[in-house]
């Protein structure tokens, strides 16, 4: 009877062996790891919409944001991942005057420390202009305060933050304005010819350090040597657009049947459409997703929206992992709460995605 015994056990645990084999074999023919959603049952000091998260040369995590359009903040909370929690509070100014801020922005700089630019509303200030002043600080990362800078003279309320080869930072404007170069250790602004079209920005880096900067569907500029010039390459870019290597990037655009996109090489000037498409519902809206680049190419997709046309359907959404090698896509597991275009990004040290939206920090872990 104990022979018996022993040879079932036996015989289950090849079974069990070897259907781990299969399993392996699958994951292995797939080509990705769907990776696994962890939310984090932390109190963050505000509801932090329209978030910016910042990876600090500690390990940490510094996150800015407020509530709704008018960002109510007066803070920036730091973030843990080993302790999954709020490790410390920072004020960002101590004005009593103040009222609200809105149309900031955030970057990291080379040694680590944090830009930061907004513009303030004070109260009483009928005499101002009523939109209020830009006010710019960095953040510290060795000693956790902020220091007063400089800001630019004129700026608009949508601009984008580019840290360039020499380490200043380029501050471009949205809307056919007056671009800057705030260079930090001289703590000046000077000016530069700005971009004539109005819309979203890819920055696609060049192995050279410059970079060209995409706006609208295909019109590329080239920045180098510190100014503009027109790209003389016709390349298509939607909303939802990503840079893979230093030659290719991802770019998708939403159907209301599907999602579609190409792989573009800058070097060869070619597209190539992807393999399969992102299935949809007819959809009522199409929705912006948030793009993540993951280690070897592959690129995390967040959001694609899967509403039906009817007003009575349910609006739900799907996640993907788009394989580069194979030019693919293939369906993953869902956030617990839903990530947004407006969430805060960071990249942790042990390779894992950190995303803020709101109250809430859900991680995405997957095998690097």
């Amino acid at each position: 009877m104990n022979k018996k015994i022993i040879s079932v056990v036996l015989t289950l645990f090849c079974l069990l062996v070897s259907g781990k084999s299969y399993a392996f074999s699958l994951f292995e023919d797939i080509g990705v790891d769907k990776g696994k959603w962890e939310v984090i049952e932390t109190e963050l000091t505000e509801d932090r919409a329209r978030a910016k998260a910042h990876l600090l040369p500690d390990g940490n995590v510094l996150i800015f944001g407020g509530s709704g359009l008018w960002l109510m903040e007066n803070t920036v909370d730091i973030y843990n991942p080993v302790q999954k929690k709020v490790i410390k509070t920072i004020p960002i100014y101590t004005d009593n005057d103040f009222a609200s801020s809105d149309g900031y922005n955030t970057i990291s700089l080379k040694n680590g420390d944090v830009y930061l630019v907004y513009r303030v509303t004070k109260k009483y200030n009928h005499n101002k202009d009523p939109r209020g002043d830009y006010i710019a600080k960095i953040f510290d990362s060795k000693t956790y305060t902020f220091r007063d800078v400089k800001a630019a003279e004129k700026m608009s309320n949508f601009h984008e933050l580019v840290l360039i080869k020499d380490g200043n930072i380029l501050l471009l404007q949205h809307t056919p304005n007056t671009s800057y170069i705030y260079d930090i250790k001289k703590d000046e602004y000077r000016t530069i010819n700005s971009i004539k079209e109005s819309a979203n920005v890819m920055i696609f880096r060049l192995n050279s350090g410059d970079f060209i900067a995409f706006r609208g569907k295909n019109k590329g500029y080239l920045f180098k040597d510190y100014k503009f010039e027109e790209y003389n390459k016709e390349l298509p870019t939607e909303y939802s657009t990503i840079q893979l290597d230093d030659e290719n990037y991802l770019t998708l655009k939403a159907e209301y049947d599907c999602m579609t996109g190409y792989i573009v090489n800058i070097k060869e000037n070619k597209k190539t459409p992807v393999l399969n498409k992102i299935n949809k519902t007819t959809a009522y809206t199409a929705s912006v997703p948030v793009l993540v680049k993951l280690d070897n190419k592959n690129v995390l997709i967040l959001g694609v929206n899967l509403t039906k046309r009817s007003p009575e359907a349910k609006k739900y959404y799907s996640s993907y992992i788009y394989n580069f090698e194979k030019n693919k896509f293939y369906q993953i597991h869902n956030p617990k709460y839903f990530i947004d275009t407006f969430a805060g990004i960071a990249k942790l040290k042990n390779g894992d995605i950190l995303f803020v939206c709101g109250e809430r920090i859900q991680i995405y872990k997957y095998k690097h």
